[in-house]
């Protein structure tokens, strides 16, 4: 069956000799309080005007919303909630809720097993169900799969994108993490480094679009030295590239050449 708790109104002040304190609701994290990945209903306090306060045109009914915990952030006191769409360019829907407009909860079930029933109803091919497939909330699952999957704007494709969408978060590994962190700080570093505060703003591209070609790419001075053959001095054109030292009077050497004054023409266009 589903798990229900109310919750006192925005605003609502309890009595001191309550045995619930106000900030007893306070003392729960959202993230125990909305697990991640579950299928939930919240019912949200609508916000009122100052006509609806003092009692004019006060119809406003608490709004209730569905959706799976995507996730949640203290500091904010907002929950996330994501739902899967069908017939879209978009593949899912994100709303956030704030925490305080929340006037009960209804945890429906995991969304795998909201997923996992509608597709069954879909396919009419429930005939029957594994105590151990779904959890304790398995009949509000099926009842909200169910009542999914009865819409016709529904097909297969969603219900399959629902499942993806709403799969459990991957293991995340510290070390790889770690590592990415490392690379990304050395790649910063060397790009960094591939600046010269002495060059002009057209050296700088120059040198820049070369690094992208070939990654044996120096500075001297306001010079620029490719694969230790080819020097590129300012004003960085296509006459201002020369074989430098031994490297005159190779075949392959001139075919760098060439292929460096290609970049540098591309450069200034």
């Amino acid at each position: 069956m589903s798990t229900e708790t109310s919750l006192p109104p925005t605003g609502v002040m309890l009595p001191s000799n309550s045995s619930t304190s106000a900030t007893s609701y306070d003392a729960e994290p959202l993230a125990v309080s909305y697990p991640v990945n579950s299928y939930m209903e919240l019912t949200l306090e609508v916000e009122r005007s100052a006509e609806e306060t003092s009692g004019v045109n006060s119809n406003n009914k608490p709004e209730v919303v569905r959706g799976t915990i995507y996730t949640t952030d203290e500091i904010s006191n907002s929950i996330v909630l994501m739902n899967s769409l069908s017939h879209t360019t978009l593949s899912s829907e994100i709303r956030v809720v704030n925490g305080s407009s929340v006037i009960s909860k209804k945890i429906l079930g995991s969304a795998n097993a909201v997923a996992a029933a509608a597709a069954s109803s879909k396919n009419n091919a429930l005939t029957s169900i594994d105590d151990g497939f779904f959890d304790e909330s398995t009949d509000d699952a099926l009842a909200a799969g169910a009542d999914a999957a009865h819409h016709d704007d529904v097909d297969d494709g969603a219900i399959a994108n629902a499942a993806l969408s709403f799969s459990p978060l991957p293991a995340v590994s510290k070390k790889d993490v770690e590592e990415r962190e490392r690379r990304a700080i050395r790649l910063a570093e060397e790009s960094f480094g591939h600046i010269n505060q002495k060059a002009s703003a057209e050296g700088q591209t120059v040198f820049d679009r070369l690094v992208k070609a070939c990654n044996d790419v120096v500075w001297s001075g306001e010079s620029i030295i490719v694969l230790n053959q080819v020097r590129v001095d300012p004003p960085y054109r296509k006459e201002d590239c020369k074989l430098v030292g031994s490297s005159r009077g190779s075949s392959l050497n001139e075919g760098s050449l060439e292929r460096v004054k290609k970049i540098v023409v591309g450069s200034s266009s």
